[in-house]
């Protein structure tokens, strides 16, 4: 154990007053009861006895610690707080006053058109039919529709209509009112649209739209009429017959195995009795016999239409047969206008045909009965053109 030498207190006292004195020099009269002024060898004093102290407890284990003075906590300083930014006011909007907008004033007399309530779009009517238009109409304006106001015919197709009809009671503004006219449909069929407005008590005449002077109209569709132009039953013996076996006459003898033709004055269909004429065609006898008519030449005009009734005569089992409608052109070519298969099924066909794309055409129309069909009874082959006719439009 290294041993300690233990320097007494009074040799540390010599050693630090002659550190003292080899520092300062002589030592300085001072009075009594003063204290001498000597800060830098107090100083170094205190630094020694700090290097003494700490020279002892190195050398010395046993020795109590001496504890060391706090280590001081370093101090942080506090950041200085960045200064929110100060937002720059906005000026003060002080608004004006608000201005007033200028209501546009109404026309004194303005209508709308609110719709049709009689004779909407599409309706049809016979020739001098006698027709009610009815309009609804709103008043839309500033001034009273009194009764002293009308409805008045402008322009178009009157129809027979009076010029002016009164209102037949006041209509403040924001009122509606119904208001009606008589017409009568034209004699022709066609389209016809008669305009029409409002007069005003002073004679001024408004109506819709906009401007308040547009018209509102009436529609009357007047149906096409077609009458009986010819019938071919009345002129089947105008026509050439002929069959598979060769020409024939006409009429014919029933049961004829050439083929016949009779006239029909009440023909007796597979679904019913008739009393206009008809007539009877019957091929020859043979699974493919046919038999044909070819009428005069006839000049067909637009709106024509081929109309008949195709079928079996009553008591016809078995029959099978197509029903043909063609035309043949001066230089003899012929085309097809349409096919009907019948058999005995207790119903009959309704023929309708527009022939309109022949218009202006001198045709021979060629009607014509074949024998076909599975299960086909060639000698029950009784085929019935019923009421085969050209219409025509009137006018």
């Amino acid at each position: 154990m290294k041993t300690i030498t233990k320097i007494p207190v009074a040799v540390v006292v010599g050693l630090l007053l002659a550190v003292s004195l080899g520092a300062c020099g002589p030592l300085l009269a001072v009075a009594p009861g003063s204290q001498p002024i000597d800060p830098e060898g107090t100083r170094v004093a205190a630094t020694v006895a700090a290097y003494l102290t700490q020279a002892v407890v190195k050398d010395d284990p046993t020795a109590a610690p001496t504890q060391a003075p706090p280590t001081p906590t370093p101090t942080v300083a506090e950041p200085t707080p960045t200064p929110e930014p100060t937002s720059t006011p906005l000026p003060t909007f002080t608004p004006g006053p608000t201005a007033t907008p200028t209501a546009t004033p109404l026309p004194c007399d303005w209508a709308e058109f609110q719709g049709d309530v009689t004779v909407l779009a599409g309706d049809l009517f016979d020739r001098g039919a006698r027709v009610t238009k009815t309009w609804r109409l709103k008043n839309i304006g500033s001034c009273i529709w009194t009764k002293d106001y009308a409805l008045v015919f402008v322009s178009g197709e009157r129809m027979s209509a009076r010029d002016t009809v009164s209102l037949p009671r006041e209509v403040p503004p924001g009122g509606t009112i119904d208001l009606s006219v008589e017409l009568t449909a034209p004699a022709k069929a066609g389209t016809y649209r008669g305009y029409w407005q409002l007069r005003s008590a002073n004679g001024a005449r408004f109506g819709i739209g906009n401007d308040a002077r547009g018209t509102f109209w009436v529609d009357v569709r007047v149906r096409q009429v077609h009458r009986l132009y010819t019938n071919l039953a009345l002129d089947a013996c105008r026509a050439e017959w002929a069959s598979a076996a060769g020409p024939l006459s006409c009429p014919g003898t029933q049961g004829d195995p050439n083929g016949y033709v009779l006239l029909l004055d009440r023909p007796q269909l597979e679904n019913r009795a008739e009393d206009e004429p008809g007539i009877l065609a019957h091929p020859n006898l043979a699974d493919d016999g046919w038999i044909l008519a070819a009428y005069p030449l006839t000049e067909i005009k637009e709106g024509d239409r081929f109309k008949a009734w195709v079928g079996c005569a009553a008591g016809s089992h078995g029959c099978k047969v197509l029903f043909r409608l063609d035309y043949q052109t001066r230089n003899g070519k012929v085309r097809p206008l349409g096919d009907w298969s019948e058999g005995f099924n207790g119903e009959i066909t309704k023929i309708d045909l527009d022939l309109s794309g022949l218009a202006g055409r001198n045709v021979q129309l060629l009607l014509s009965v074949h024998v076909t069909g599975k299960d086909r009874n060639p000698e029950m082959a009784n085929a019935i053109w019923f009421m085969p006719a050209i219409w025509r439009l009137e006018g």
